[in-house]
Formats: C-alpha cells, structure tokens, sequence
C-alpha cells in the first residue's frame, strides 16, 4: 500500500531569536514579510496589532503575518520571548487566532533557539525545520483564543492587499473594490493610520520592499517586480526618497546588521 504526502508548505526559516526588553518600554514597528511567531517566556505587556489591542504575557503564542503593525507597551516586569520568522506562502496563517495560550510549547521554543545556534549543517537545517513543524502543529492543535475584533474598516483593506498580494494598488481601485466614497475611507484610513489613503498604500508598499530586502533572498529586480513596478528605475526612486538609501545599499546594510547582532 502506498501513501501520497503534501509537500511541506515551510519553504525557508528566516530567523530564530530570543529577546530580552526592559519593563515599561514603548515601541512601534512593522512584522517580518511571511509568518512570524512568537512565545512569550516570561512577563507581559499591552499590543496592539493593526487596530487590535490586547494583553499578552507568560506563555502565550502571538502569530503574525505579512507585515502589521505592531505597537509594544511595556508594563512593570521585563519580558523574555522567543520569535521565529519563516516564509511559507502556500500556507495561511490561522484564521482570527492569531493570539493564544499555549504554555505547552515553551520547551519547544526553547529547543529550536538551542537548536538555531548549532554550527551550520544538516543536523541543524533538520533540527530547526522538525522543530518549528513541531510548533506549528502544537498551534494546529491548540484552542486559540480570538483577539478583540477590528473596529475600522480601513484595517479590511489592508487585509485585502496583503492577501492578494497587491501592495500597488491605486486608490480609485479601493473605492471600487469597497463601494466607499473618497471622504469616507480616507476619514477611516486616517483614524486608523494617521495617513492619507495614497501615503499609507506607499508606506505598505516600501515597508514590504524593506523586509523583503533585509530578509528573502529575492533580488531587488524581483522585489521590484513582485511589488507591482513597471520597472527596476522607477521602485529604486520610491524607496529612496522614503528609507533615504537606494535598496541595494539597504539590503547590504541590513545583511551586515544580522551577521553582527
């Protein structure tokens, strides 16, 4: 009797940390491209993920996907937490679970950071691919408990282009897409944002060249390409005038950035 498998949906780990941040801290940053996950060791603060806000502490899974927002304040107690970032495109994240608790997977969290600072080989590509397929099916597993509902509807559309994939896309195609006047998603988007509609599609758009620079290996003609420029010339422009850097020279600096922290 034989037996047909699906491929792995994992397609390459990114990363695999473990962070130390001092009690009441505030800081706000975007996720990784692709799926990042954390687990919190120890301690909790207040986040806030694209609209949503929610306390986190000891033992549970925060799971991010595609470049969010992300707002950290920190309470009384330092946090410890592990974090892996991996790209897996034909795999969803899992749908309105995005914060759980899962205190069982500690050690396993805690085994795939041992793991990641093996020397390099094929005992630890295996250890860190078994190991964070092992978490993965914990999470698969686990009773996730969904987090406080969106209350803004530009956060749909920021969903939308980030499903599809479509970081270029022109505003006369939102209202389209979304039946809404000018007046009435802009006043949502700048609620949400503090940004125009057309200064917010530019942010999602460079915000994901920046990660797809600093942590895939695509080329910055493909990144170019899968973001939706007519050309190499024309993206080269946009990020500049928006990091200050041409991408090359971002995707240098950040290369130099990992290899020395």
């Amino acid at each position: 009797m034989t037996s047909t498998f699906a491929p792995c949906p994992i397609e390459r780990i990114t990363g695999v940390w473990k962070f130390h941040r001092p009690s009441l801290r505030v800081s706000e940053a975007r996720s990784l491209p692709g799926h990042l996950v954390h687990f919190i060791a120890s301690g909790g603060y207040e986040l806030t993920v694209s609209g949503r806000t929610r306390d986190v502490s000891a033992g549970m899974v925060i799971y991010y996907h595609d470049s969010e927002n992300v707002l950290w304040r920190g309470k009384r107690s330092a946090v410890t937490f592990y974090s892996v970032g991996f790209l897996a495109d034909i795999m969803p994240p899992p749908p309105e679970r995005r914060i759980m608790s899962l205190p069982s997977l500690k050690r396993d969290f805690a085994s795939l950071y041992r793991h990641s600072l093996l020397p390099e080989g094929n005992e630890r590509i295996f250890l860190l691919y078994a190991g964070l397929s092992r978490i993965l099916a914990g999470i698969a597993r686990g009773n996730a408990h969904t987090v406080i509902a969106r209350d803004n509807e530009w956060w749909a559309v920021e969903n939308r282009i980030r499903g599809e994939k479509r970081y270029r896309m022109s505003v006369p195609e939102i209202l389209g897409h979304y039946a809404k006047s000018y007046a009435t998603l802009n006043r949502a988007c700048r609620k949400a944002t503090g940004r125009s509609i057309a200064k917010r599609l530019r942010e999602l758009c460079l915000e994901e060249a920046k990660g797809l620079l600093a942590y895939s290996a695509l080329s910055v003609t493909e990144i170019a390409d899968h973001l939706g420029y007519s050309g190499i010339h024309e993206f080269s422009r946009d990020f500049k005038r928006h990091c200050g850097v041409p991408p090359t020279r971002y995707a240098s600096g950040a290369v130099k950035r990992r290899f020395s922290s």
